[in-house]
């Protein structure tokens, strides 16, 4: 009993000792991250990622989480938990990543990048490049699950200003293939959905842009791609080359249900070549056959700044939020039976002085 007491008291002893160190600044083991961010339970536990300011603020927001981690970013219950935490690499810009499980383990094994004011929603990003390789410009996937397992073993790419809307906007593209979306493109609910996920898609600046389930499953196994300005309206160019090839041109496919479950190619359309048959209605769908919408073409560019300030906003009370509602973690009764007496002095200063003997050869190491 007295050898376990003592053993305990010298490990008290050496606990003080890092205690001085971290209070004083002297060669200190604990992490040092920016103002305002790590403010929660378990919220930086286990983290080796550099953390901006207003960030990973939340239960286990940053949980074992690597990387870099941008200003006003991962504010939320493990919205970048695991991130890059098993041998892959994740990068998170500034005012991105906030919301419920917005990036959980993306890049856990592979890699993933999230650009400015991105994946700002519930699990917008979750698990994004878990295996694969995921990279997401600015100002895109904030929807509900808009990017959701984007990438998960395949290759994805998505833009400025893209993959936003109401939701499930490029749920699980280039899942087990591969997916490049351009800039203000696939911004509609369902849109571009499932592109890419055993086949290889690429998609134009402005294109799928507006228009719910627009450019959906498109290239589901295939190997297709979209021009620019094309596909925009509800439905358009939706299972469009979903088993078999085929590839859509520039300003082409605009119109509700144009091109819709289209088998083929259509070629490069001027917005003046509506009675050109090939820049017509191609739509399959039998409720509709809609003719010569080329003139109704949306490039999505307003989509662009819809978002841009959501990540900032969001970030901008978060942490203010968890600072008033997050309890700090519960250390429990560290007290020791039993009452103290001089022979107690004896190994708590051992403890003290060999945890400090521990640090000067340290230092002398790195000198």
């Amino acid at each position: 009993m007295q050898v376990t007491r003592k053993l305990v008291l010298i490990a008290l002893g050496a606990l003080l000792a890092v205690s001085l160190f971290a209070t004083t600044g002297i060669s200190s083991p604990v992490p040092v991250h920016a103002a305002n961010s790590c403010q929660g339970t378990q919220a930086c536990d286990g983290t080796t990622a550099s953390i901006g300011d207003n960030s990973c603020n939340g239960y286990q927001a940053c949980y074992n989480a690597t990387g870099v981690i941008g200003d006003n970013s991962c504010n939320a219950e493990s919205a970048c938990a695991y991130a890059g935490a098993s041998g892959g690499t994740s990068a998170i810009g500034d005012g991105s990543c906030n919301g419920y499980y917005a990036c959980y383990a993306i890049g856990y094994y592979a890699q993933a990048t999230v650009g400015d004011g991105s994946c700002n929603e519930y699990v917008a990003c979750y698990e994004i490049g878990l295996y694969g390789s995921a990279t997401i410009g600015d100002d895109s996937c904030n929807s509900f699950e808009g990017c959701y397992y984007m990438a998960f073993y395949g290759s994805a790419a998505v833009g400025d200003g893209s993959c936003d809307g109401n939701g499930y906007a490029c749920f699980q593209a280039g899942y087990n293939g591969n997916a490049m979306i351009g800039d203000d493109a696939c911004n509609g609910y369902y849109a571009c959905i499932y592109v890419g996920f055993y086949g290889s898609v690429e998609i134009g600046d402005g294109s799928c842009g507006t228009g719910d389930y627009s450019c959906y499953e498109i290239g589901f196994y295939m190997t297709t791609s979209v021009g620019h300005d094309s596909c925009n309206g509800y439905q358009a160019c939706s299972t469009f080359a979903f088993d078999i090839p085929g590839d859509v041109g520039n300003n082409a496919c605009n119109g509700d249900s144009v091109c819709y479950s289209l088998n083929g190619s259509i070629g490069d359309c001027d917005n003046n070549d509506v009675f050109i048959a090939e820049c017509s209605a191609h739509s399959r769908n039998p409720r509709e056959n809609v003719a010569g919408a080329l003139g109704n073409v949306l490039s999505g560019a307003a989509k662009k700044n819809q978002t841009a300030a959501a990540g900032a906003a969001v970030a901008a009370t978060t942490p203010q939020a968890a600072a008033a509602t997050l309890k700090p973690p519960s250390t429990g009764d560290a007290g020791l039976a039993g009452g103290s007496s001089s022979r107690d002095i004896a190994p708590l200063v051992a403890g003290f002085v060999l945890a400090l003997a521990f640090a000067a050869a340290a230092r002398r190491r790195k000198a």
